[in-house]
């Protein structure tokens, strides 16, 4: 599968970060999941709980993530 974006996909992006240089090169530069995993590498280094999703809801999805991998049997000795 090839993962590569064109300048049209890239100009088409609406996120906030897409007219932030130092993201969009990103894009341009490498093939979408690279870009993606550096993308997401600088954003952590910014801001380590707004790098995914949104800030104010960090806790409350951490707890519905435990409770999520509690009733998939996540143990402590995992």
């Amino acid at each position: 599968m090839d993962t590569t974006l064109t300048d049209e996909m890239v100009a088409g992006f609406r996120d906030k970060d897409s007219k932030k240089e130092r993201f969009r090169s990103l894009y341009e530069k490498h093939d979408f999941l690279t870009a993606y995993s550096r993308h997401t590498d600088l954003r952590v280094e910014d801001n380590p709980h707004g790098a995914i999703g949104r800030e104010d809801e960090w806790n409350s999805h951490a707890i519905l993530q435990l409770n999520f991998l509690l009733e998939m049997g996540l143990k402590p000795e995992h």
